[in-house]
């Protein structure tokens, strides 16, 4: 599992995705968000969570700065509005996403978030002429191309680059 960020912008990257991807990517960014506080000895309470077993390249990312965290909790965040815009409810999920995002904000010493790297989705061989957004994007319109039932979009529609035949 990845974060998927299609955009450097947390929300223009989780209204892109499609129903499956939007519930996977909530659980999968909140597990990330709370195994970095534990790793900087920041967590505590049944909010945050145990640390779960995730890719360690991306705790790695997102430990490595609070910028980088901050861009996850933003994506969080952006993530549990769109579930509750298309769902009219919000996940379970979103605590623990909003109580991490708290944390990190409170440990920051600014206001402005913008990660300074980008890691690559582990689901994309490394494609050095793509950006990781172009690279990411390559990825879902692929693999939604290639599913069996056809991907949802619940009260939104699909991205424009869906469409567009990969390079």
């Amino acid at each position: 599992m990845s974060i998927l960020a299609t955009s450097s912008d947390p929300l223009e990257s989780a209204v892109v995705l499609c129903d499956q991807r939007l519930r996977s990517q909530m659980e999968y960014t909140a597990s990330v968000l709370s195994s970095v506080l534990h790793k900087h000895d920041l967590a505590s309470g049944p909010l945050i969570g145990s640390p779960a077993k995730v890719s360690a390249r991306f705790v790695g990312w997102a430990a490595a700065s609070w910028d980088n965290f901050m861009w996850l909790a933003f994506y969080g965040l952006a993530l549990c509005e769109e579930h509750a815009h298309r769902f009219g409810v919000l996940p379970p999920t979103t605590a623990q996403i909003v109580a991490c995002a708290n944390v990190g904000y409170l440990v920051s010493d600014k206001d402005s978030f913008s990660p300074v790297s980008w890691e690559r989705c582990e689901e994309t061989p490394t494609h050095s002429e793509l950006s990781v957004f172009e690279a990411n994007q390559k990825f879902l319109s692929h693999e939604w191309r290639c599913e069996d039932s056809p991907p949802r979009w619940t009260s939104a529609n699909p991205p424009q680059w869906v469409w567009v035949s990969p390079r």
